[in-house]
């Protein structure tokens, strides 16, 4: 064959599409490489299902509280664990952002990641129960209520002014009693 020939038979000329436009011919279609589709609305710049915008963390503040009545305790060991999918204690290890409300008492608390805190609390002269017994800090983009935390009583003994406290059968029962916004 002659090189004119060849490139017509080749698609070099009009007649295999090298010029001529036909409907979804040499169209690669939408920028995404895929193949034009003539039946599709036309794009009106909306998701038919947007994800919702992203929220910003929020700090709140948890109100602690032994629930149940009983003798004076003397030390109380428990640990809060968040429920839900994000968010975390506000402040590292022992720096967590978590303070007691019983006067004269010590506490101690420490956060060991995860959503979860660990907490002591010691005073000799004893408190009555049921009473508040700390406040936490913590972070999180979902909404929180008391039912978005579970926590569970390590240790309690009764005041015993003495030293001798006994380990209290059962435990007294605890629980996030308040979630307040700070900001």
């Amino acid at each position: 064959m002659r090189a004119e020939e060849q490139r017509l038979n080749t698609g070099g000329g009009n007649f295999a599409g090298g010029g001529n436009s036909y409907p979804g011919q040499n169209d690669p279609g939408p920028s995404d490489g895929g193949q034009a589709n003539d039946n599709q609305p036309p794009d009106d710049g909306q998701d038919d299902d947007p994800a919702p915008p992203p929220v910003d963390p929020v700090t709140y503040e948890l109100r602690l509280a032994v629930t149940t009545s009983g003798v004076a305790l003397g030390a109380l060991q428990f640990e809060l664990r968040h429920l839900g999918a994000s968010g975390g204690f506000v402040g590292r290890g022992g720096s967590v952002e978590c303070n007691g409300s019983i006067s004269g008492a010590m506490a101690t608390f420490n956060n060991v990641g995860n959503g979860k805190i660990k907490g002591a609390i010691i005073d000799i002269d004893g408190f009555p129960v049921p009473s508040e017994v700390a406040t936490c800090s913590f972070r999180t983009s979902e909404d929180l209520f008391p039912g978005s935390f579970d926590m569970t009583v390590m240790e309690a003994t009764d005041a015993d002014l003495g030293g001798n406290g006994q380990s209290l059968d059962p435990f007294p029962a605890m629980a996030v009693v308040d979630v307040r916004e700070l900001n």
